[in-house]
């Protein structure tokens, strides 16, 4: 018998016996035919993962000729019982497949996994493919979680503003856009303005502006349900425009350096009253903790039916917004914006 299968049916057995340790020989065997004689791992530099049918993991290395980071998988333990809930089954199904599919089949994977080592997801790309001498399923993964993560980093910077955290008006507009196709309506949106922003930049600084902008996102957020989409709007430049969402996503129009907007689907004008409420809740107790500098806002509130643009609705809520805000002069004496 040929050396090759010689070690293959010694390695097999070790599967059989349910053994971890793989014998020396068979160790030593592994190592050059994955590393050197098989063209679909050689000279890869990405980890090389033996498991089971069952999705047992065997063992794992990496190419002789790189130095190996830690690694989320661990010997021992099932590849399933770590993978994210929602690329199980997308796995999954590549193992269940009749051996008489898996010949010459290899499968292009990506899947999320939970590391062993410090419990968070990792983010792995690769191959998956059944070897006949072996009689195991190889599988050779790049682990992509920073380059991932930094994507992630540079999408939140694109769509969010970076003085407070909500997104900014290229966003806003593009889910006016989206809103405008659905079927989310009645669909309300509010315009909101931070009173006497240019006093208080003048006087105190802009720091002093800062946090007044930074407490409006704030009353913001907690005033409203997650499903609401808040946008700030008006930063001194279109990038810096901003609007903050939990669970929808926003793009906020810029109509001022102190302006800030909301998207509210599903929401009619019955609920102008109670949603105004909870803001004006949360801006009074905003201001009983930050009594050195407190926070007034003007509202202008406005509500789409289906055969309404949501445009025109955005316009009328500004407008409406700059007429609260008169009667706020008027009641204050204010000769700012």
């Amino acid at each position: 018998m040929h050396r090759a299968q010689e070690l293959g049916e010694a390695f097999r057995a070790n599967i059989k016996n349910q053994s971890l340790h793989l014998a020396l020989s068979a160790k030593v065997f592994l190592m050059e035919y994955v590393g050197r004689m098989d063209p679909f791992l050689k000279g890869s530099p990405n980890a090389i993962t033996l498991l089971t049918h069952d999705g047992r993991i065997i063992s794992e290395f990496a190419n002789m000729d790189r130095p190996r980071e830690p690694r989320p998988l661990r010997v021992g333990t099932s590849l399933f019982d770590s993978l994210h809930p929602e690329d199980l089954q997308e796995v999954r199904n590549i193992f269940d497949r009749p051996m008489d599919q898996r010949h010459r089949r290899v499968d292009k994977i990506q899947f999320r996994i939970r590391s062993q080592i410090d419990n968070s997801w990792r983010y792995l790309d690769g191959s998956l493919r059944y070897d006949r001498l072996l009689d195991v399923m190889i599988m050779n993964t790049n682990d992509m979680t920073d380059y991932v993560r930094k994507m992630e980093q540079l999408e939140y910077k694109a769509t969010h503003d970076g003085l407070t955290g909500l997104h900014n008006r290229m966003f806003f507009d593009e889910e006016l856009q989206r809103l405008e196709r659905s079927l989310d309506y009645p669909i309300s949106i509010i315009v909101v303005d931070v009173n006497d922003l240019k006093p208080v930049n003048d006087g105190q600084g802009h720091d002093a502006g800062d946090r007044l902008l930074r407490g409006a996102a704030e009353v913001f957020q907690k005033a409203l349900r997650k499903d609401d989409i808040v946008a700030r709007i008006g930063l001194e430049n279109a990038d810096e425009a901003e609007i903050l969402a939990a669970k929808h996503t926003a793009v906020i129009g810029r109509t001022g350096g102190d302006e800030f907007a909301i998207l509210l689907p599903n929401t009619g004008e019955d609920a102008e009253e109670v949603i105004k409420q909870r803001i004006a809740s949360e801006l009074q107790k905003y201001n009983a903790i930050h009594t050195d500098l407190p926070l007034s806002i003007s509202v202008g509130f406005a509500t789409a039916k289906k055969e309404q643009s949501l445009h025109e609705i955005f316009k009328l809520a500004d407008e409406r917004m700059y007429q609260d805000k008169a009667e706020y002069k008027a009641r204050t004496g204010s000769t700012t914006r």
